[in-house]
């Protein structure tokens, strides 16, 4: 998938149709209007949480050099998940985790540019999350690409000459 991203105005509507392509494909929802929500994960008749995404993870690697925008389209992804929190680059915490009222579910946002080894990532509990079935967002995955799922989609951010972006996703 490809999506041109011609200037900061587009944002929004860029993220809701990354969103929708991430929902019809990966969690299997039908996209439905803004504001009404979607569930991925639903209660069985005995009371327990069924998994969303087919119990498979659902880990974005965003693919960007820096300054390109890997930040500001999370958080406009975020906003289309109904994000209430403020999004910010976890450039320090490593991780930082919001909530989506779309999905009725935490997304985990990562920064892994300070992380030198698989260690101080092991360390934080990173497989835990990554393999927690939750949309799990990271930057710099480079840095801990033996640890990534194998159906982690990669997801291109490229700064084209004028300053638009172009956002190309699959599976590598």
């Amino acid at each position: 998938m490809t999506i041109q991203i011609p200037n900061l105005e587009a944002l929004p509507q860029a993220a809701e149709q990354f969103l929708a392509y991430l929902e019809s494909t990966y969690r299997g929802i039908s996209p439905s209007p803004i504001g009404e929500g979607c569930q991925g994960g639903s209660a069985s008749p005995d009371g327990k949480r069924q998994e969303k995404n087919g119990g498979k993870e659902l880990c974005l690697a965003f693919l960007a050099p820096m300054g390109t925008g890997k930040t500001t389209f999370i958080s406009a992804l975020c906003k289309a998940l109904q994000v209430q929190d403020t999004v910010t680059s976890p450039t320090f915490a490593i991780v930082n985790e919001y909530y989506s009222q779309r999905w009725q579910e935490p997304v985990y946002h990562f920064d892994c540019y300070r992380l030198r080894t698989l260690n101080e990532a092991r360390a934080l509990g990173m497989d835990d999350y990554l393999h927690s079935g939750l949309l799990c967002l990271m930057e710099w995955p480079e840095n801990v690409e033996p640890l990534l799922p194998d159906n982690t989609l990669v997801v291109r951010l490229t700064e084209n000459p004028g300053g638009s972006r172009t956002l190309e996703c699959g599976k590598e």
